[in-house]
Parts: C-alpha cells; sequence; structure tokens
C-alpha cells in the first residue's frame, strides 16, 4: 500500500515537472511574441500604390532598404521581379472599399498607381484615362484620411510631364 502511494506521488511530481516546462517554454513565446509586437510598432507602415509597375517596383525594394514594413498594392502582379513588399495585393483602386483597405494601418502613402493603358490606348481614350486617375487619385486621398494615414507624398506619372507635347 505504501508503495504505492509513492508511485502516485512520484508519477504526480513527474506530471508536475512537465507542467512547469510547459508553462516555462509558453511563457518564453509569449514574452518573444510582445517583444516582436514592440519592435513592429516602432517600424513605419508604408503603402506603395502601383507597386506592380517599373517606379512603384523599385520603391518598395527602397523603402524596404530604409527598414519600413510595406504593403503594395497594384491592378496586376509586378512585371520586372518578385516582389520585396510584407505584403501584396491586387486591388482596383477605382473603387472605394478598395482603397480603404489597402490604406488601412499604415503611415505613409506613396500614390504611383495610375491607368497607363499603353500608348494605342492613351492616344485614344483621354476621357476614361482621366476618370481612371481621378477615381484613383482622389479615392485614395479621401481614404488616407479616413484611415489617419500621417504622410501622403504626391508623386506624378512620367506621362504628366510630356501631356501635350508632340
Amino acid at each position: 500500500m505504501v508503495r504505492r502511494y509513492s508511485l502516485v506521488i512520484v508519477w504526480y511530481w513527474h506530471i508536475l515537472l512537465q507542467l512547469k516546462v510547459i508553462v516555462a517554454r509558453a511563457a518564453a513565446i509569449a514574452i518573444n511574441a510582445i517583444e516582436r509586437v514592440k519592435v513592429m510598432s516602432n517600424v513605419k507602415k508604408a503603402l506603395v500604390t502601383g507597386a506592380g509597375g517599373f517606379i512603384g517596383h523599385h520603391l518598395v525594394t527602397y523603402l524596404k532598404q530604409q527598414g519600413y514594413w510595406v504593403r503594395g498594392v497594384d491592378i496586376k502582379a509586378s512585371e520586372y521581379a518578385p516582389t520585396d513588399a510584407d505584403e501584396f495585393a491586387l486591388l482596383d483602386l477605382r473603387l472605394w472599399e478598395n482603397c480603404l483597405q489597402a490604406t488601412q494601418g499604415v503611415d505613409e502613402v506613396y500614390s504611383l498607381a495610375a491607368d497607363m493603358g499603353g500608348m494605342g490606348f492613351i492616344s485614344s481614350n483621354h476621357a476614361q484615362i482621366l476618370s481612371n486617375n481621378a477615381l484613383i487619385d482622389l479615392h485614395t486621398l479621401k481614404a488616407a484620411h479616413e484611415n489617419s494615414v500621417k504622410r501622403l507624398p504626391i508623386p506624378r506619372s512620367p506621362r504628366t510631364l510630356t501631356a501635350g507635347k508632340s
């Protein structure tokens, strides 16, 4: 009878020691997660619209090198190389809901998205291009404001520089 109680006590202590190890591991994992969140909370978060294009793709890479967390958004995937963005979303920014989604949780927005269409399309669809680009720019601007984005530099397309020139 005494031996049976001794075995139960040994088994009980063995279980307690295993639980102690499990709790210690769980605590270490939780502390690691908290430290990662602290580090991430100090990292600037940027959105690059038009991140699938030539300039946007390079801007994503530059921002990553500067230590930013970057979300890239475009209506198409990157044409040049796999993106360096932490997150990449295929979104049509002519749609208000997509602009709200894209600008959520970021500190800065670099608005490069534009309907370029190619030379044949550009030369015969001025009104459609103007309408699409106005929607993209206005929705992005308003969504950034609604999501409390701190900084929104607005670079312009190289196409703007040559508009009206023959």
